[in-house]
Parts: structure tokens; C-alpha cells; sequence
């Protein structure tokens, strides 16, 4: 069974940001320079891209995928805990055993934790922007002991995918395309509102 979800899961939630990501980069053609010029570095002209050069040397594009993440989640509501005793929130009691979801979307568009949280800065994720919000306010593969399991694997998947387009094609948004991009739902998955 866990298998199965893995696959499933992983397959629908994967392609999802992948076509975030085109989009971003589509819609920002100077990050999508910036992309390129560091896989054209990662790659030293061998053209091999491992698994070293994806998790290792492809830092700034691991920070366009974070963004993206942030602002086009593939999946809207990830987290959910179960109270473990009752308590009071907002005048609300809640009683032990309630299942409280956690919404994704809203936390990693907040303002609160994200400042301008709708422009599109990778640079949230650098190094030097390390503290720049809290840890829990980034989550699209959930959090804590019970997160996704295939994460690590999407990440890598995303990266390479992204490095071997960049490396051989510059493209850029079909004018229906340069408009915000509207989100979806499909059970707990986002999709884009406007297809390709």
C-alpha cells in the first residue's frame, strides 16, 4: 500500500510543480538566465549532471523551486494533527481528538511571514535570508515526523528536470499565459487554472 501512495502521490504532486516551475521561469526570463548561467557552471562543459551537481552545486535553483512551492503549492492542505487534550483558540474550544488541518496556501502567502509574499524572490531562500521567516511558515511537503515521504526524491526530479531544460531550451509565456496564475483544486491537489 505505502507503495502505491508513494507513486501515485508522488507522480500527480511532482508533474504539478514542474509546470509551476516552467511557469516561473517562463514568467521571469532574467531568473530563468540566472538558472541557466549556474547549470552552464554546475555542468563545467562535461554536460553530466549527477546527483552530486543537482543537491549540491544547483543552489540558487533550489531556491526558485522553494519559491515556487511557496507561492503555487501543488498541494493546498498537507498538515493535519490531532489535538492531543482539549484547548481554546480564538474563543474556540476544541476538544482532544479534533483533527485540525493546516492550511498551506494561506500560511505561505501570509504576509505576516512573507513580506511582498506575492512577488517572486527566490532570493528568500538564500543562505543570507536563512532566518528571513520561521521554519513552520514553509511547508509543502508538510512537517515534522510525518512529512512526505517522497520529498527528497521530488526535489531531485524537479532540479534535474529543470537543469537539462534550461541547459537545451530558452522559453518564454504564450500571451493567454503572462496573467497571474489562478489556482485550482482537485480534492487537496492544486492545479493551474489556466492550462498550457
Amino acid at each position: 500500500m505505502n507503495t502505491t501512495v508513494l507513486f501515485l502521490a508522488g507522480f500527480e504532486t511532482t508533474a504539478t510543480a514542474l509546470c509551476y516551475v516552467v511557469y516561473s521561469l517562463g514568467k521571469y526570463p532574467d531568473i530563468q538566465e540566472k538558472v541557466r548561467k549556474e547549470v552552464e557552471l554546475a555542468l563545467g562543459g562535461s554536460g553530466e549532471l549527477d546527483y552530486e551537481a543537482v543537491t549540491q552545486k544547483l543552489k540558487y535553483l533550489g531556491q526558485v523551486v522553494n519559491e515556487t512551492l511557496r507561492i503555487w503549492p501543488p498541494v493546498f492542505t498537507f498538515i493535519t494533527r490531532q489535538a492531543k487534550a482539549d484547548f481554546e483558540y480564538q474563543g474556540i474550544t476544541f476538544k482532544g481528538g479534533t483533527s485540525i488541518l493546516s492550511p498551506t496556501l494561506q500560511i505561505q502567502r501570509d504576509a505576516r511571514y512573507f513580506s511582498d509574499p506575492m512577488k517572486f524572490d527566490p532570493d528568500r531562500f538564500s543562505v543570507e535570508n536563512d532566518q528571513g521567516f520561521p521554519k513552520a511558515a514553509f511547508q509543502p511537503f508538510g512537517l515534522g515526523p510525518r512529512n512526505c515521504v517522497g520529498s527528497m526524491l521530488a526535489l531531485v526530479e524537479i532540479t534535474y528536470t529543470i537543469a537539462r531544460m534550461t541547459q537545451s531550451y530558452r522559453w518564454e509565456l504564450g500571451q493567454s499565459q503572462k496573467e497571474d496564475m489562478p489556482l485550482e483544486q482537485r480534492s487537496m491537489v492544486s492545479i493551474p487554472g489556466r492550462g498550457p
